[in-house]
């Protein structure tokens, strides 16, 4: 498996997000479940959420 360390993510002219370029970062620690749409993801969300609470 290969990790791919991000340090931000940057979009533009995405839905309602116009031609200036939106930043979100630096990030520090940051976990991102990418996959197919319907692809189940959505289930690692809650359980997440439930054990990082502060």
């Amino acid at each position: 498996m290969v990790q791919v360390f991000l340090d931000a993510v940057a979009i533009r002219f995405y839905r309602g997000i116009g031609g200036e370029m939106q930043r979100i970062g630096p990030f520090s620690a940051i976990n991102f479940f990418v996959g197919a749409n319907n692809a189940g993801l959505h289930r690692h969300a809650r359980p997440r959420d439930l054990l990082c609470r502060e």
